[in-house]
């Protein structure tokens, strides 16, 4: 919530952007999370590591190593699988190749498995695009657009995952907007 960031940032995106619209793309998100939250798809006693990505993984001997843990939870551990994905901002075309790949290698039935994967996803692009709002919104009026290598990586993660976003029913209303808000570190870079 806008209400909860530090009067600092608050007041220096007012100065760039209308506060009610960054609301109404956070309130968005959170909706649409827990429209797919409540399902029962997502209830599990999995432990989900929350933010795997290359600088989460260690390997050795041929072993995987996880490292960095303050994301953790438990949940479904497609969420991890899709965070993962994101991560690496592959399209749509590699995550049902992905998913078809994982039900083979567990030998799930992938015509009900997709399904569970699509809900996961659907809940996770919720999450990892208000975490990309938000990273973008420091970036950008606490770092004053100082970390360009930051910024391009999050705009780069932002494009990249255009496909996925547009699954997520509030997507289509909320991105003029998202534009507008990741458009400004790439006119500044």
């Amino acid at each position: 919530k806008v209400e909860n960031m530090p009067s600092f940032l608050k007041t220096h995106m007012a100065s760039s952007y209308e506060v009610e619209w960054v609301q109404d793309i956070l309130d968005s998100l959170e909706k649409e999370f827990y429209s797919v939250s409540d399902k029962e798809i997502l209830k599990s006693e999995d432990f989900c590591h929350g933010s795997i990505d290359s600088a989460s993984l260690c390997t050795a001997n041929g072993l995987f190593k996880f490292i960095n843990f303050s994301s953790c939870f438990t949940g479904n551990k497609m969420l991890d699988f899709c965070f993962l994905f994101f991560n690496f901002g592959l399209d749509d075309l590699s995550f049902n190749s992905l998913v078809k790949r994982y039900c083979l290698f567990f030998d799930l039935d992938y015509e009900y498995t997709k399904n569970e994967f699509r809900e996961c996803r659907n809940a996770a692009l919720c999450v990892y695009l208000t975490n990309l709002t938000i990273e973008t919104l420091i970036e950008q009026f606490i770092y004053k657009n100082a970390r360009q290598d930051k910024l391009a990586s999050i705009v780069s993660k932002y494009k990249n995952l255009q496909g996925h976003f547009k699954n997520l029913k509030c997507y289509e209303t909320i991105h003029p907007s998202l534009e507008k808000i990741f458009k400004a570190p790439v006119d500044f870079i």
